[in-house]
C-alpha cells in the first residue's frame, strides 16, 4: 500500500471530520460560542445566522472531504470510482446541510439544496447505472 495514498486519505477524513464538527457544534451554544470566538475574534456574539452559516460550511467541508477520501482510497482513478466518490460527497453534503438547515429553521436553504439535488442526481445516477 502506498504511504502517500494513506496520508492523503487520512488528511481527507480529517478535513471531513472538521466539517462534521462544525455541523454538530452549530447546535450547541457554549461550544459554538468558543469556536466563533476562536475563528472570528472580533465577531459579534453567535446568532442564528452565524450558526446556519457554520452548518452550511461544515456540510460542504464534510462532503468535499468525503469525496477526496474515497478518491484517495481507490487504487486507480476510474470513471466508476470517481462517480461513486462524487455521489458519496454530494450525499454527505446534502443530508448534513439540508437536515441541519431544517433544524436551524432555514427551510429556504433546504429548498435550494433539494433543487440542486434534483438537477445533479439524475445525471450521476445514469452514469452509475451504465457501469
Amino acid at each position: 500500500m502506498n504511504p502517500n495514498k494513506n496520508h492523503l486519505e487520512a488528511a481527507s477524513w480529517l478535513f471531513a471530520s472538521i466539517g462534521f464538527a462544525f455541523c454538530i457544534l452549530s447546535f450547541f451554544d457554549p461550544a459554538f460560542d468558543r469556536l466563533n470566538a476562536i475563528l472570528i475574534p472580533d465577531a459579534a456574539p453567535a446568532d442564528p445566522t452565524s450558526r446556519l452559516y457554520a452548518l452550511v460550511m461544515g456540510a460542504v467541508l464534510a462532503g468535499f472531504g468525503t469525496t477526496l477520501a474515497i478518491l484517495a482510497r481507490t487504487a486507480t482513478v476510474e470513471p466508476g470510482n470517481v462517480d461513486k466518490a462524487i455521489l458519496a460527497g454530494f450525499s454527505t453534503w446534502f443530508f448534513l446541510d439540508t437536515g441541519g438547515s431544517l433544524l436551524h429553521g432555514s427551510w429556504q436553504n433546504a429548498v435550494f439544496n433539494s433543487v440542486a439535488l434534483a438537477i445533479f442526481l439524475p445525471g450521476l445516477m445514469q452514469r452509475l447505472r451504465r457501469q
